[in-house]
């Protein structure tokens, strides 16, 4: 598996900072903000999620990603993704990310084949 770049620098690449002022931290949707230049793939047959972005974020990640039949049908229906990347060390530190406006919500289009 190939895992996620830990940056992506040239010129519009960077991903634009996201702020969750007076939202729910679980309300990724909500405070995203569209990512130009960024597309991805889920494949169901295989499970394999190819995602990428401009620049040096092009092939930012391609491996399986373990999704279960409810994830797979609302990915088909919403047809978008929302990646989230901070400078944390643990998923369950992203919160604090996100209130020091360290955090980055990128709203990426999906297509699910």
């Amino acid at each position: 598996m190939k895992s996620p770049r830990r940056a992506c620098r040239s010129g519009s690449s960077t991903p634009p900072s996201a702020t969750a002022a007076g939202r729910s931290f679980t309300d990724f949707d909500g405070w995203s903000v569209p990512a130009p230049g960024w597309r991805a793939l889920y494949r169901r047959e295989d499970d394999f999620l190819a995602v990428t972005g401009p620049g040096s974020c092009e092939g930012w990640y391609e491996g399986n990603l373990g999704a279960d039949e409810e994830w797979v049908t609302a990915a088909g229906a919403q047809q978008s993704l929302v990646l989230l990347a901070a400078p944390v060390q643990h998923p369950s530190l992203y919160g604090y990310a996100v209130e020091a406006g360290a955090a980055f919500a990128l709203l990426v289009p999906l297509m699910v084949v």
